[in-house]
C-alpha cells in the first residue's frame, strides 16, 4: 500500500495546483472545485490493489462522498481515479482486460484507472527533481523529443509513459501542443493524408480503426503515433477502391 501512497502525493499536488480542495473520505480523497461556469467538479481518488472487487463497493463509496459534501451536483459530476500499482510484472493485454470493464462501467462514477509501477514512479520523481510536478508536465509533454521517446519504447515502464498516462487520465490538465515542433494532431494527420484519396470510404475507415485498435482506450488512441495509424488504414481503403 505504501507504494500507492507515494503516487497519491503526486496526484494530490496536481489537483491542488488546479485549485481543487481535498477532503479525506474513507480510504481515499475527495477533491472538489467550483469551475468558472459555477459548475462543480468532483474526483474521488483511491489506491486499489485488487481491481476485481472495486465495482462491488461503488455505492458505499458514493454514499461516503455524498455525506462529506452535500452538493446536489456531486452525484452527476463525480469521477473516480483508481491508482493501481501493477508491480511491473503484468502483461499489457492482461492489464487491459482488468481495466476495461471498470472504465466502461456506467454506474455511480466516471472511472479512470491510472496504472503504474514503482520503477516508473521512481524514474519520474528523479526526472522531476525539485520542480513543481504540474509545471513539469506542462513543459515536458509538448516536447517532440519526449513524445518520440515515448512512442519508440511503449510499455517500457519508463517515466515518459507514466507522464503521458497521467495527462490522459486527468483531463483538466491543460497542455499546449505546438504542432510545428513535430507533434501533429490525429485530426490534422488524417485530413491531410485522406485529401490525396478521393474515394468515399469513411465507413470502412471507421471500421478499420476499431478492428486495429479495439484493445486500447480512447485516451491512448488520442496520442497514438498518427503516421503509424494512417499507414495502417490507407492500404485497406485502397484495396477496397481497387476492388470496386
Amino acid at each position: 500500500m505504501q507504494k500507492g501512497k507515494l503516487m497519491v502525493n503526486i496526484i494530490k499536488s496536481l489537483f491542488e495546483s488546479y485549485e481543487y480542495v481535498c477532503q479525506e473520505v474513507g480510504q481515499g480523497n475527495l477533491f472538489s472545485k467550483i469551475e468558472a461556469t459555477n459548475k462543480k467538479d468532483f474526483w474521488y481518488v483511491v489506491v486499489e490493489e485488487n481491481l476485481d472487487t472495486l465495482l462491488n463497493n461503488q455505492d458505499e463509496i458514493l454514499k461516503l462522498c455524498s455525506d462529506m459534501n452535500d452538493s446536489d451536483e456531486l452525484v452527476k459530476n463525480i469521477s473516480m481515479l483508481i491508482l493501481w500499482n501493477t508491480g511491473g510484472r503484468l502483461d499489457y493485454k492482461v492489464m487491459k482486460k482488468k481495466i476495461m470493464p471498470i472504465e466502461e462501467d456506467p454506474y455511480y462514477f466516471k472511472k479512470h484507472v491510472l496504472y503504474f509501477s514503482l520503477d516508473e514512479y521512481t524514474r519520474l520523481i528523479e526526472e522531476v527533481s525539485n520542480r513543481n510536478i504540474t509545471d513539469f508536465i506542462k513543459e515536458t509533454i509538448p516536447k517532440s523529443e519526449v513524445f518520440k521517446e515515448y512512442k519508440l519504447n511503449p510499455h517500457s515502464q519508463n517515466w515518459h509513459e507514466l507522464l503521458y498516462r497521467m495527462a490522459m487520465k486527468l483531463p483538466f490538465i491543460s497542455i499546449n501542443i505546438d504542432t510545428s515542433a513535430g507533434i501533429e494532431s490525429l485530426e490534422e494527420n488524417i485530413n491531410r493524408r485522406l485529401t490525396a484519396h478521393t474515394s468515399n470510404r469513411l465507413k470502412n475507415l471507421n471500421d478499420k480503426v476499431f478492428e486495429l485498435y479495439e484493445e486500447i482506450s480512447i485516451e491512448e488512441l488520442k496520442i497514438i503515433d498518427t503516421t503509424e495509424l494512417i499507414n495502417n488504414l490507407i492500404p485497406s481503403i485502397e484495396e477496397q477502391d481497387n476492388g470496386n
